[in-house]
């Protein structure tokens, strides 16, 4: 058994490094339609919040938050 363990943690951390090496890089710019599929795929996955490595996909901010950065509060 500890061999098919280790098996499989070697495989999630080769399909981990992968789905990062695909991932969207900060400048690359998306159209409507690409981004609008990009979260609908985001939606289907076990866990939306995180990279395979457990990396935050996306932050949220209240309103609050938004009107402090930009010195509106």
């Amino acid at each position: 058994w500890a061999i098919i363990t280790i098996f499989k943690r070697g495989l999630k951390n080769i399909a981990a490094k992968l789905a990062c090496h695909k991932a969207v890089r900060g400048r690359e710019q998306l159209n409507n339609e690409e981004l609008s599929h990009l979260i609908a795929e985001l939606e289907k996955t076990e866990a939306p919040d995180k990279c395979p490595h457990g990396r935050p996909t996306r932050i949220f901010f209240s309103l609050y938050d938004l009107l402090k950065m930009f010195k509106r509060k």
